[in-house]
């Protein structure tokens, strides 16, 4: 981080909603983030979770702030669950009563709608240990239907009531799936459906 800031960088930039950034702890980010500051550098963040724990994730990132004693811009703040979409008030606020001593700075793209990787649909248990070890999980039944029934518990949770908020827009290496919603894909079995790595038999539960 140190030798970033010296080569020009302007700052720390964290994506905790995605691998491997979502299994990095607090004081981590701290320890990175209070050198920055040190080159009054500043801290990026794509908060850690957009639906329910929104207010949770932007709490942390104003914390990492404060202790780091460095400034924080927050990535397209959007709030994704349904069940909060009328607390946006609130959740300026808190952003507003946090400031103190660090500026807190933000920014929102002017559509209803999100574009990422269909990662963030997935249960964060599975996603541990990597790519490579998702692929295997699917590949056990129990883990497979469990990942399902995490996707479904969470989606209704938020307020959705179904995947067909959820669209392929772009896959390269299998264009014949673009266009396709994720309820669509759920009714059919698709060449999509990929072997198991060589060399990778057993996973951790």
């Amino acid at each position: 981080m140190r030798k970033a800031m010296e080569d020009g960088a302007l700052g720390l930039s964290t994506g905790l909603e995605y691998l491997p950034g979502m299994f990095a702890p607090q004081w981590e980010i701290v320890a990175l983030a209070k050198v920055a500051g040190q080159y009054e550098g500043l801290y990026v963040t794509h908060l850690r979770d957009e639906g329910l724990k929104v207010f949770e994730a932007v709490k942390e990132a104003l914390e990492i702030g404060h202790k780091a004693k460095v400034n924080v811009h927050l990535s397209h703040l959007k709030i994704a669950a349904p069940k909060l979409w009328k607390t946006a008030t609130q959740l300026l606020g808190l952003i507003d009563s946090q400031k103190q001593s660090i500026q807190v700075t933000m920014d929102c793209y002017p559509y209803t709608s999100s574009s990422t990787g269909l990662i963030v649909l997935l249960p964060k248990w599975s996603l541990e240990g990597g790519e490579r070890r998702f692929r295997l999980r699917l590949h056990k039944e129990l883990l497979r239907q469990r990942i399902r029934q995490d996707m479904i518990s969470e989606a209704i949770e938020k307020g959705w009531r179904d995947f067909s908020f959820a669209r392929i827009a772009s896959r390269w290496f299998d264009p014949s799936l673009n266009g396709y919603y994720i309820h669509e894909l759920a009714q059919f079995n698709h060449k999509w459906q990929q072997q198991l790595p060589s060399g990778l038999t057993e996973i951790e539960q």
